[in-house]
């Protein structure tokens, strides 16, 4: 069950749908790595990281928690912890299980509606094996009509895009009205949004992630999946944002020596990188690129967090 692959519970990030066609773009959603308990999440909020929204409950008792960051006027995007929770119900329901679960996760999204999307690249992806699925928001209390919730486009066990990295395309369908906000209930609602987005830390935005190269077809498949362009050693989105690829000779390899799989670190810009290390405390420090920056080593079996000041 792979626990992170349904995202925030509101449509707090949802990009505004357009019709499919020809400028149709791929970017960064959310990403998602499991942690052992919420001790974690509290333990970040402790360096400077502000609480998102309400956490989400999925089956299996799995709780996610979320950080935000400002993407463009309207957007947020987000990183996401999901971890065992013995205080929910345990007749919450499970999932099949998965030989993915323990990877961490990467979600993109699309500029135009998911499902034409997914029926028009069905074919071209066809060697990993595309599925579209649908999950209700209010699961729990019904998970078999067609109601509003998150869209996806996942691909099957055995034929993943990069191996040790959970890859998929996220939707956040409208939640229905019985009438439109006020402009006073939209304006709060932003201001809430922007109060999760602003972190102590100086923490803005997620610039990128860190990939370990070990097979270049996997590079390949991601930029074929996503419209990724190649850009020396990374493959960026139509957003900006970028997967950065190292092999066994980049430098930067002896330091994440000890990860599990392909999935190594998210890259968050900050304002400045001082306040960050005065706030967040680092674990280490080291050159990105040429450009000094901060991580926050967390468990093996998941990405780290790296801080470097924006561009």
């Amino acid at each position: 069950m792979l626990i992170g692959l349904f995202g925030a519970g509101c449509t707090s990030s949802p990009h505004i749908a357009e019709p499919i066609g020809a400028d149709l773009s791929v970017s960064l959603d959310h990403t998602y790595r499991s942690i052992a308990d919420a001790t974690v999440y509290q333990n970040l909020i402790g360096r400077g990281f502000s609480v998102g929204e309400d956490a989400v409950n999925h089956p299996g008792r799995q709780t996610c928690q979320f950080f935000h960051f400002q993407k463009g006027e309207n957007r947020s995007q987000y990183i996401e912890f999901c971890y065992t929770n013995p205080s929910l119900p345990k007749d919450m329901g499970d999932e099949a299980a998965d030989s993915r679960d323990p990877w961490p996760g990467l979600a993109l999204s699309t500029t135009g509606p998911l499902k034409p999307y997914y029926e028009a690249i069905r074919g071209q992806l066809g060697p990993f094996k595309p599925e579209f699925h649908h999950k209700n928001y209010d699961w729990a209390k019904d998970h078999t009509s067609a109601l509003p919730g998150w869209n996806n486009i996942n691909f099957k066990e055995g034929s993943d895009p990069v191996k040790g990295v959970y890859l998929w395309f996220n939707e956040y369908e409208k939640r229905p009205r019985d009438k439109e906000p006020t402009q006073e209930a939209v304006e709060k609602w932003k201001a809430q949004v922007r109060k999760w987005q602003q972190h102590a830390n100086a923490a803005q935005s997620l610039l990128g992630v860190i990939w370990k190269l070990s097979d270049p077809g996997q590079r390949a498949n991601f930029e074929k999946v996503s419209s990724a362009k190649a850009k020396g050693s990374r493959s960026e989105l139509a957003d900006g944002t970028w997967v950065e690829w190292i092999d066994s000779s980049s430098e930067l390899n002896p330091r994440f020596a000890d990860k599990t799989y392909t999935y190594l670190a998210v890259v968050l810009g900050v304002s400045s990188l001082k306040t960050f290390d005065e706030i967040a405390k680092p674990d280490d420090k080291f050159l990105l690129n040429g450009k000094p920056a901060s991580r926050i080593r967390l468990a093996k079996d998941g990405w780290d967090i790296i801080a470097i000041e924006k561009p």
